[in-house]
């Protein structure tokens, strides 16, 4: 197993984000978070990189070099700061570096290669702030692959993304498996997770269930998690 969680709690003031949530996923999956608005996704993601900090329980990684690239939600990204596409994707070099603030020959190669794979090599020189929605996100994923991490945590990239964007980011997705990584998406969109996802954690503040999509995605789970009114899930 790459990660475990074991009875994580996590409150904001007197409100319980998360309560007693524990599992365990393997190396090389990509794991689909699901679950209603509010129901913790985003907060358990950062719990798991240390950006959140649980009340209680914790999380345990099998190696302490492993090294992770985040991708926040866009919303929560302050797009009138003056800065660069290709400044952007820099930084994807800058955090493992730490103190080395200079790019390297083969920093520039990766930063390069990125945006030429998610077709924004012609906007690297254009503010972040003038992108469309999609632009944005093609950007911040270029960002998290010049990480060349061995675990991606996602929080809804495919956001504002139109459907060749949203293609091109998951044939990335599924090579990066093939060479062992481990990716983490939060995701909402529940008629695409079949396909996408090799593995689901499944919420709603506490833990529904977490294993293989084929034994997850079923309609008595999902309803546990969003309730009875997910009439559509007879036409999945």
């Amino acid at each position: 197993m790459i990660v475990s969680a074991r009875n994580l709690l996590v409150t904001y003031r007197l409100t319980k984000a998360l309560h007693d949530i524990s599992f365990q996923i393997p190396q090389g999956k990509i794991v689909g978070i699901l679950g209603p608005n509010g129901a913790g996704k985003s907060t358990l993601m950062k719990v798991l990189i240390g950006l959140q900090k649980a009340r209680g329980g914790e999380v345990t990684w099998s190696s302490p070099a492993l090294s992770f690239a985040y991708m926040p939600q866009r919303a929560n990204v302050d797009l009138s700061f003056p800065i660069t596409v290709r400044e952007i994707v820099a930084m994807g070099c800058y955090g493992w570096k730490k103190r080395l603030w200079f790019l390297r020959t083969e920093d520039k190669v990766h930063i390069q290669e990125a945006m030429h794979e998610m077709g924004i090599l012609h906007l690297a020189d254009r503010a972040i702030g003038e992108l469309s929605g999609g632009q944005q996100q093609r950007a911040f994923f270029a960002r998290a692959l010049v990480q060349q991490a061995d675990v991606y945590l996602l929080d809804e990239p495919f956001t504002g993304v139109d459907a060749t964007t949203e293609h091109m980011m998951t044939a990335k997705l599924r090579m990066l498996q093939t060479q062992g990584k481990t990716i983490f998406m939060v995701h909402h969109d529940l008629h695409r997770a079949k396909t996408y996802f090799d593995y689901l954690v499944l919420l709603n503040k506490k833990l529904i269930a977490c294993g293989p999509t084929e034994e997850v995605f079923c309609k008595k789970l999902l309803r546990q998690a969003y309730g009875e009114h997910i009439f559509f899930l007879d036409t999945l």
